[in-house]
């Protein structure tokens, strides 16, 4: 608690209507470790998102399409090209630095809360 997050490896869906991102949780002293992957609207009906500032209370709360866990940590989101941005591939760095490269879809939720 009471730590902000550093956005890394933004994303721009095709379409302009999301950003998906790695969400590094920053701590004390310089230390960060990788929340996950964070996918958040640009739009809305149309509009532009309000912005969101990331105070610790809602760093605390942000919700992650993909979080990190010890078996490996999600990193560098890129859309598929297809107009809506329908998926979502990035890399899943191992704990024994192995790489696999992941797909999923972008409206899928996968929540840490």
């Amino acid at each position: 608690m009471g730590y902000s997050i550093e956005p890394k490896s933004i994303a721009w869906s095709p379409d302009g209507s999301k950003i998906a991102f790695e969400a590094w949780r920053l701590k004390g002293d310089g230390i960060r470790e990788p929340g996950g992957l964070i996918v958040m609207n640009t739009t809305v009906n149309g509009g532009p998102a309000e912005g969101v500032i990331v105070t610790p209370e809602v760093a605390d709360k942000m919700r992650y399409m993909v979080p990190a866990t010890p078996d490996g940590k999600p990193q560098n989101p890129h859309w598929s090209t297809d107009v809506n941005g329908t998926r979502l591939i990035y890399e899943l760095v191992r704990a024994n630095g192995k790489r696999d490269l992941c797909v999923i879809n972008s409206d899928a939720r996968i929540h840490l809360t």
